[in-house]
């Protein structure tokens, strides 16, 4: 069982706290909180709405297809912790070790030019098209911009992958590629929403 402690900690979001794998810092593990307001639900409902088990679900599903895993976080299993079940997934750092922002938070501090801003949430978006990979909760606080050197980023999706909740709806949106198609156009235009809001 790996220990999580305050040291660790990296941030919470709806559902999950995330904490630096112990053992390998290039790593988080996300887990659910336990006093979240899933619990109230029965176990096979707790499950449909649990993010950890949506996650996981989902990059089993596209893990045969997707090839390139630039722009989201990749998925990689369950791991026993003290905060209780774990799913591990990639950290996502900025190659000096500074602090990595949300894109919110680096629009609104306008960190970068407007046009470099939606050249890079135009690589993203073309990048979710070209692969069919849903992005449900698509918001700008879900995506995290990444300084790769001096001179260049990458915005990476680390949260709301998939789907908001398993069953049907979430199979069909998944397996039929017209459906899954046009769900993503409007992920995409949601997402461009967001940020314009914000902007």
């Amino acid at each position: 069982m790996l220990s999580l402690d305050n040291s660790l900690y990296l941030s919470s979001g709806g559902q999950r706290e995330c904490y630096i794998h112990p053992e390998d810092n290039t790593k988080v593990i996300k887990v659910t909180r336990a006093n979240h307001g899933i619990y109230r639900f029965e176990k096979k409902e707790q499950n449909r709405r649990n993010d950890n088990i949506i996650d996981y679900r989902y990059f089993n599903s596209i893990k045969n297809r997707v090839v390139d895993y630039s722009f989201i976080t990749r998925c990689y299993g369950w791991v026993e912790t003290s905060k209780g079940l774990g799913l591990v997934v990639d950290r996502v750092q900025n190659y000096d070790g500074s602090e990595v922002l949300t894109f919110r938070e680096a629009v609104r501090k306008k960190l970068l030019s407007k046009d470099k801003e939606q050249e890079l949430l135009d690589e993203l978006t073309q990048y979710l098209s070209g692969n069919k990979i849903l992005f449900a909760d698509a918001t700008t606080n879900n995506i995290l911009l990444m300084r790769i050197d001096e001179e260049n980023f990458r915005l990476v999706i680390i949260d709301g992958l998939g789907a908001r909740r398993l069953g049907l709806k979430e199979w069909i949106h998944n397996h039929v590629w017209l459906i899954n198609r046009i769900r993503i156009r409007e992920q995409i235009r949601k997402l461009w929403k967001d940020y314009e809001s914000i902007r």
